[in-house]
């Protein structure tokens, strides 16, 4: 077994922490578990917030940097990643309704690895029952 040189003991702990902060597999945030998601535009009283985007997954493709095995190749886990993403977003900015496009998937690598939706936040009145 070769042991690593010292340069490269070095540059791992940078490689990783690039693809700490460019790997995104996001959770659902609790503050986010209340926000609609939709193809539908809002009803007329709701107020446009924001523009956002929820995005999921690396263009580079290690298997090892991915919370479940195959993850990277697996469209309905990034498109669930990304649809986290999109909705924390949504929630990070008080929104509680999002008219979201469809979604757009990425292949940099020759395999699906990126899953983004683009969107309109809004903040719309809660109706009571």
């Amino acid at each position: 077994m070769t042991m690593p040189t010292t340069s490269m003991r070095r540059v791992m702990p940078a490689l990783l922490s690039v693809c700490a902060l460019a790997c995104s597999y996001p959770a659902l945030a609790p503050i986010a578990h209340d926000v609609t998601v939709t193809t539908l535009p809002p009803p007329p009283s709701c107020e446009h917030i924001a523009s956002i985007r929820g995005r999921a997954g690396t263009g580079w493709p290690p298997a090892e940097t991915f919370p479940e095995p195959s993850s990277y190749t697996d469209r309905p886990l990034l498109l669930g990643y990304a649809m986290n993403d999109l909705r924390n977003r949504a929630a990070a900015v008080g929104a509680n309704y999002v008219h979201r496009s469809e979604p757009t998937l990425s292949a940099p690598w020759g395999s699906i690895t990126i899953a983004e939706y683009a969107g309109f936040a809004y903040r719309c009145p809660l109706h009571r029952g």
